[in-house]
């Protein structure tokens, strides 16, 4: 099965549109904008926050069946910062999902472990994201890991963690990980 990559400022329109209406099938919007999602995709904007960095060095991975999205993850940068001081700089694994007629197949596997060659090609130390389903990740490589989590830029000051998923995991399961709270410098992705 063949994992295309893409930068999303190199996605197509259509290609564009294909992933974003799979991620909307899977967590619908009730006031998505399928043109403006789209041109957001395309165009990030050009201001140097975090935000608009992420979505200009994202990449998708992505399983086509001609002009349709099957499958597709997406992965980014994030500098992190253990309790120590130490800043980390992890690849952040978002938005998995597989066409809802097309899973047992393999395909959310296939894109997920495409995504994770940036970890073992050694990019980056390791992958830190949120899911509800451990167990899949698990069985690719990853762990559970307890930190407590914090994004010291939320002006709110909550100390709830920023996850909205119940666990987090890491990518490999043998990942230096440190055991204290973790600030996200940014929101959950």
């Amino acid at each position: 099965m063949d994992v295309s990559t893409h930068l999303n400022a190199e996605l197509t329109q259509a290609q564009a549109a294909a992933i974003l209406e799979l991620i909307q099938r899977e967590w619908p919007q009730p006031d998505w904008d399928r043109e403006a999602a789209v041109q957001g995709l395309l165009h990030p904007g050009e201001a140097d926050d975090d935000a608009s960095r992420y979505r200009r060095e994202a990449r998708r991975y992505v399983i086509w069946d001609g002009d349709r999205a099957l499958a597709q993850a997406e992965t980014f940068a994030r500098t992190i910062r253990w309790e120590s001081g130490v800043e980390k700089t992890v690849l952040a694994l978002a938005g998995v999902v597989t066409d809802p007629n097309e899973r047992g197949r393999g395909y959310g596997a296939a894109v997920v472990r495409a995504a994770f060659g940036r970890v073992d090609a050694g990019e980056f130390p390791a992958a830190l994201f949120q899911t509800n389903h451990p167990g899949f990740y698990e069985k690719l490589g990853c762990r559970k890991v307890a930190n407590r989590f914090a994004d010291h830029r939320d002006r709110g000051g909550s100390n709830t963690s920023p996850w909205w998923n119940d666990f987090v995991l890491v990518y490999p399961a043998d990942a230096d990980w440190p055991h204290g709270p973790i600030d996200l410098n940014g929101p959950a992705y």
